[in-house]
């Protein structure tokens, strides 16, 4: 009897280490509750948007304007990177143009996201404001019923601009849709547990530019619906799911810049990309494999033990 209850001891011991190995491997994250929640559903979600605005996993918010034409990463995590390329961003406000006296109704502010890409496991969705080079197959009349909003996006380097859903590898689901006044991609991929969407924002109707004008100045927004992310994911939004204190111990949640400073690891340099879709960078998380437990063979194993002791 006394081997049977420390055999049983260990194995329920093991279980404990390996449940909690396996919570570090990858831990589902709903804010304002506890990590490893299973519905992986935030009351507050990640998100970068206009120009551009951080919302943090933890009530963080900050700016983080980098520079026009870098690439940098958002999230960086096991077999999971999500990436962006900043713009020049544009406001409302009338201009004037010195040289030419031309005046225009909007001014340089900032910077905004011009193409994201979100790569999970195998496979890598991407968005641009780019036009898309399908958008000649689309019909004059109606043209939203059938084809997606602006820009391009790709599929494993496949373009697509038909609004409906596209079953990619690995269990990655992508949904092109249109609403009021932009086009909406949403990625999601049960295995990762993750759920986002890339927004199409084209430039406002107010400004009365020409089609290809308006092209230029449309911008991406990036959010987060659900995620499932290591106690090692970095990038300018996946760290904020660690929340660091001040030496009064209390949450620092905003930044004392424009490039998120006091709330993110290092400078804004740190998080540059060579290009869209790649992964490596100073706080670089991404692993091409993902942890292995074996917290389901001990479990087994233990119910083995106890069906035997209950004999």
């Amino acid at each position: 009897m006394t081997v049977m209850w420390s055999s049983l001891a260990v194995l329920a011991s093991a279980t404990a280490a390996a449940a909690n190995a396996d919570a570090e491997c990858k831990m589902c994250y709903d804010a304002g509750y506890e990590q490893g929640q299973t519905d992986c559903e935030p009351s507050t979600t990640g998100a970068v948007t206009s120009d551009p605005h951080v919302s943090g996993l933890n009530d963080q918010s900050f700016d983080f304007t980098g520079e026009a034409g870098s690439f940098y990463a958002l999230i960086s995590d096991t077999k999971m990177a999500v990436n962006a390329k900043f713009g020049v961003a544009y406001t409302t406000g009338l201009t004037v143009d010195p040289d030419t006296l031309v005046t225009s109704p909007m001014r340089e502010q900032g910077t905004w996201l011009t193409e994201v890409a979100v790569v999970l496991g195998t496979t890598t969705v991407s968005a641009s404001i780019a036009k898309s080079g399908l958008d000649s197959l689309c019909p004059a009349v109606d043209r939203l019923s059938t084809c997606f909003y602006g820009g391009s996006v790709h599929i494993d380097g496949d373009e697509v601009i038909r609004v409906g859903t596209v079953n990619a590898a690995d269990g990655v689901n992508v949904k092109l849709s249109n609403k009021n006044s932009f086009g909406r991609v949403l990625i999601s991929a049960k295995k990762w547990r993750f759920e986002g969407v890339i927004d199409y924002v084209p430039a406002p109707a107010a400004w009365k530019l020409d089609d290809a004008a308006a092209a230029d100045l449309a911008h991406l927004n990036f959010k987060i619906n659900k995620i499932a992310l290591s106690s090692d994911a970095h990038g300018v939004i996946g760290q904020t799911s660690r929340v660091k204190y001040d030496e009064n111990g209390m949450p620092v949640l905003y930044a004392q810049d424009k490039n998120g400073l006091g709330v993110i690891d290092g400078s804004a340099e740190d998080y540059e990309l060579d290009s869209l879709t790649s992964t490596e960078f100073k706080y670089s998380a991404f692993q091409p494999e993902e942890c292995n437990t074996t917290d389901g063979f001990i479990e087994n194993k233990l119910n083995q033990e106890v069906e035997k002791f209950n004999a």
